[in-house]
């Protein structure tokens, strides 16, 4: 792997976080001030905030990243713990994936239970769990670190391999939970607006519905495309052939992560900022 590898890595790692950070950042200050705030969006609110937890220290990681490219005398210890606080929160990126869509599916399949006890206390649940499993593989990342050779410039030389490894399985095993939930929910999903015309479900409620539940449908969409799709055909030719494109190509996995979190701060934008919201309350006047 050559340095103008890691210089596009890093350069579109950097664009796409700095970018996640200023629009999730204004979107999150939005919805808190709106003046109509939608009770099926607090997972969505929350996944959100989760993404904004990895594009931060990313930004920092790939940023130092591209000065050290060029550097001879780089600073291992910012390399290091940049990168510990950047790929730990990989993981609660794809937990709360996870959890976005087990939210959706209960939205539509148990309205009447998600409104009243189950939406508050998931999103609390989901949170603390995303914070558990960040700090734990910040302590293991810790735990394995090893000295990196004076040329090296990724992450993945200043750790024990065995952190690699176990990173890389934790990403399938969401990956796989990803595409289950995923499926599920989109089958309850076309069920559920077939009968949705004859509920007596109120105006504001089926709007507020059907935009969660299309926000949550472009960003699964996006996860498969540029998430859960190159961790599966990455790591099964790894473990089919031996072929390690991040070794060649590198940090790729990585940079496209940031890629789907950036274009879902797009979406998130797009279909929650102002403009949004006064074409929300038109529709919901005009159905009433």
């Amino acid at each position: 792997m050559g340095p103008a590898a890691l210089y596009v890595n890093y350069s579109i790692q950097f664009l796409s976080s700095l970018v996640t950070v200023v629009l999730n950042t204004s979107t999150l200050f939005g919805q808190l001030k709106a003046n109509r705030a939608n009770a099926q969006l607090t997972m969505v609110l929350s996944h959100m905030f989760i993404h904004l937890l990895f594009a931060f220290p990313t930004v920092f990681h790939s940023g130092y990243g591209l000065l050290a490219t060029t550097d001879p005398n780089r600073c291992h210890p910012l390399i290091f713990w940049t990168g510990n606080f950047a790929y730990s929160t990989v993981i609660a990126t794809g937990l709360a994936d996870m959890f976005l869509g087990i939210d959706r599916y209960v939205a539509i399949t148990r309205p009447m239970v998600y409104k009243h006890r189950f939406k508050n206390r998931f999103t609390v649940f989901a949170l603390v769990v995303c914070a558990v499993a960040v700090l734990i593989m910040v302590f293991v990342i810790v735990s394995q670190r090893v000295e990196a050779p004076p040329e090296a410039v990724g992450f993945a030389y200043h750790t024990n391999q065995i952190v690699i490894f176990i990173h890389v399985n934790i990403n399938i095993a969401f990956s796989v939970l990803n595409v289950l939930v995923t499926t599920v929910f989109m089958v309850k999903l076309r069920k559920f607006n077939r009968s949705l015309q004859k509920t007596s479900m109120s105006a504001a409620h089926r709007s507020d519905l059907a935009k969660a539940n299309k926000i949550v449908i472009y960003q699964m969409a996006l996860e498969i495309a540029f998430h859960i799709t190159p961790t599966f055909v990455t790591c099964f030719v790894m473990y089919a052939f031996g072929w390690n494109w991040p070794l060649l190509l590198g940090p790729y996995p990585f940079t496209l992560l940031s890629v789907y979190i950036f274009a879902c701060s797009i979406l998130y934008r797009i279909k929650l900022g102002k403009k949004a919201e006064v074409e929300s309350i038109k529709v919901i006047r005009t159905s009433k």
